[in-house]
């Protein structure tokens, strides 16, 4: 979600990274669905999806362990902008942060820095991989 300049970010209690508010889609259930699901799980507010962005793959390690996903990318507003932003989840908590100031906050998966910091310039589908690298 972007907001005068500022963009909504998710970090998990305890962790040192942030990320988009989302999460992950369920078996049959679209990638746009999902994203409407998780919000509301995650925020208890409802968004309506302004369009497509792109996707990002990408692979990180953990506890010796490599992990895999795919991020896909919308834009979404606020059905109701008086909606207040909190966590409904005790493990996360959410910040808007200022775009310029993003790379304060290890947002991963990486490449999301410099995208946001274009995405008004920007008129096709991003995608980028972290896939080997």
């Amino acid at each position: 979600m972007l907001k005068n300049g500022h963009v909504l970010l998710a970090r998990a209690k305890g962790y040192g990274h942030t990320f988009l508010p989302g999460g992950h889609v369920e078996m049959w259930e679209g990638a746009e669905k999902a994203l409407i699901r998780e919000i509301k799980e995650e925020l208890g507010i409802t968004v309506v999806l302004k369009g497509f962005i792109g996707d990002i793959e990408h692979e990180w390690m953990s506890r010796g362990r490599k992990n895999v996903e795919i991020n896909h990318l919308f834009k979404v507003e606020l059905k109701n902008d008086e909606e207040k932003i909190f966590s409904k989840e005790n493990h996360l908590e959410f910040i808007w942060v200022s775009v310029e100031n993003i790379h304060k906050y290890n947002l991963q998966p990486q490449p999301l820095v410099q995208l946001l910091k274009e995405i008004d310039k920007r008129s096709n589908a991003y995608w980028i991989s972290t896939l080997g690298k």
